[in-house]
């Protein structure tokens, strides 16, 4: 027998995954920034109006709000710096355009601190926010 050798490193689909989610995350920060310039350029004020139907599967049929609804509206209330709206809007835009706009930048530092968060409760926190704001 020979002399075993550890197998050689192998680029796997985490690596793929994260330059992909990057990217993602580069470009809806970018759009938040044109959005934000077209504001204070033009002063668009109609892009939050609540009259625009809701293209949102859950609520079409239940008539409740998932825990994503208004996350888009809040991303654009936070292009527009106006976090109350954002808040109102849904509760988690605000962090997760933060975690967003921080993976972007330094998207190691996000891994790390989900590597450390156990994601089977932040996805119960997320089912149980969905529950409690149709009440």
């Amino acid at each position: 027998m020979g002399i075993m050798r550890a197998p050689k490193k192998i680029k796997g689909i985490f690596t793929n995954q994260s330059k992909f989610l990057r990217a993602v995350a580069i470009l809806i920060v970018l759009s938040v920034v044109a959005v934000s310039a077209a504001h204070l350029i033009f002063g668009f004020t109609s892009l939050l109006a609540d009259s625009y139907p809701t293209i949102c599967p859950f609520r079409n049929i239940t008539g409740l709000k998932c825990p994503g609804c208004g996350i888009a509206h809040g991303f654009l209330a936070l292009a527009q710096g106006d976090f109350l709206r954002a808040w109102n809007y849904n509760v988690l835009s605000v962090p997760l355009f933060f975690l967003i706009a921080l993976y972007a930048s330094k998207p190691q530092w996000v891994l790390t601190i989900f590597s450390k968060v156990n994601l089977k409760f932040v996805l119960l926190a997320v089912i149980l926010f969905g529950v409690i704001r149709n009440f």
